[in-house]
C-alpha cells in the first residue's frame, strides 16, 4: 500500500465489488469528493487553529506570534508584561522583531498547569486585540 494514498482510491475495488451495478463506481465519485475538499474551505466557518503546542523536549506552551508593524510588536510586548505583572505567573519571553516566541511551565511543579493555560488565553486574546487595531 503506498503512503498517503487516498482512501477513495483505496476502497475503490471494494466498494465496486459491494455497490450494486446500478450505481457509480467509487473511482468515478473522486473527482467530486476531491471538489469537496476544496470547496470545504471556502465555507463561512471553518475551525480554530491550535496556535500554541507543547514542546517535546522541555514540556513547556509555546506560541510564536509574528507583527508585520513595530508599533503592534511593541504594543504587544508591553500589554503582555502589564498583564504578566498583574497575573503572578511569569512566561520566558524571547523577542527579535518581528516575533515573540512565548514559553509557558511551571516551574515548582514542572508541568504546564492551570495557570499557564489561562495566561495563553489572555495573551492570545492582547494578540487578537492589537491585530485588529491595525
Amino acid at each position: 500500500m503506498k503512503k498517503n494514498q487516498k482512501l477513495s482510491l483505496l476502497m475503490s475495488d471494494y466498494l465496486d465489488e459491494q455497490l450494486p451495478s446500478a450505481t457509480k463506481k467509487v473511482s468515478e465519485y473522486a473527482e467530486y469528493i476531491g471538489s469537496l475538499v476544496t470547496e470545504a474551505s471556502s465555507m463561512p466557518i471553518s475551525p480554530k487553529k491550535i496556535l500554541w503546542s507543547v514542546d517535546e523536549n522541555t514540556g513547556e506552551l509555546t506560541r510564536v506570534f509574528k507583527f508585520g508593524q513595530h508599533e503592534q510588536y511593541i504594543t504587544f510586548a508591553s500589554d503582555v508584561l502589564e498583564f504578566e505583572a498583574g497575573f503572578k505567573h511569569y512566561a520566558d519571553i524571547s523577542m527579535r522583531y518581528p516575533t515573540i516566541e512565548i514559553r509557558l511551565i511551571t516551574r515548582e511543579r514542572v508541568t504546564i498547569t492551570d495557570m499557564d493555560i489561562e495566561y495563553s488565553r489572555v495573551v492570545s486574546s492582547i494578540f487578537e486585540e492589537v491585530m485588529s487595531n491595525e
